[in-house]
């Protein structure tokens, strides 16, 4: 996570999450992958991550509300969960899941079981986490269609690789 320095026109690969507290457009790109997006409207602050589990595991949403803290931003913030796979098609290896309670200390279940698999539910984590780091729950937008069911997003779990990304972006102005 990154807090850019200016409004200037840029790409930057490499990076999972941007913080603007300058008039600017952050961009992000997703195909099954948690786009999310956190405002804070007293102090002007905007972010945009991109969070799929490795990130969600690595601490991406920890380092985002850090970095916002560090320039004023925290009890106003508010945030939404935009497009995402959802547990009825993110199957995964039931470690996976186990790993996610015992680093995050999740004393909810954040899984379905059906079919002989086991489904996470990454948008569940991601919500869980902003709670954890005190972002009250009034104040969090979960969208609730998943793109891998839905044909109108794009999602690399269902195409594969002729999946594009979708563009997400929140703007400060």
């Amino acid at each position: 996570v990154i807090v850019l320095k200016n409004n200037k026109t840029m790409s930057i690969k490499g990076i999972d999450g941007l913080i603007s507290d300058k008039p600017s457009i952050l961009g992000i790109r997703t195909a099954d992958c948690l786009p999310i997006f956190f405002y804070n409207p007293k102090m002007k602050i905007i972010a945009a991550i991109h969070a799929g589990w490795k990130g969600l595991y690595k601490g991406i949403i920890k380092n985002t509300v850090k970095s916002m803290k560090k320039l004023g931003s925290y009890a106003q913030t508010v945030v939404v969960i935009g497009p995402h796979i959802k547990s009825c098609c993110y199957n995964v290896d039931y470690k996976r899941i186990e790993d996610f309670k015992e680093k995050c200390k999740f004393q909810v279940d954040i899984s379905e079981f059906h079919d002989g698999k086991h489904y996470l539910d990454l948008g569940k984590v991601a919500f869980l986490q902003l709670v954890n780091m005190g972002i009250s729950p009034s104040n969090i937008d979960v969208f609730n269609n998943c793109t891998s069911c839905e044909s109108r997003f794009w999602s690399f779990r269902r195409d594969k690789q002729i999946a594009k990304r979708m563009i997400n972006f929140i703007g400060l102005h």
